[in-house]
């Protein structure tokens, strides 16, 4: 990967939480979220633990 998509990827993960940060929710809230694109492709899964998720 390029040095400059590496650069803007670091930059946009600072600014979101700088963002969050300023919201003022708890930072559960920041990690479920980050995670939740992750977590929902678990029902896509061919493996039985992704199944019951959803």
């Amino acid at each position: 990967m390029k040095i400059q998509l590496k650069l803007e990827y670091a930059a946009f993960l600072l600014l979101g939480i700088y963002a969050f940060a300023q919201t003022g929710y708890s930072w559960w809230w920041f990690a479920g979220l980050f995670l939740a694109p992750d977590i929902s492709m678990l029902g896509y899964s061919e493996y039985k633990s992704g199944r019951f998720l959803l």
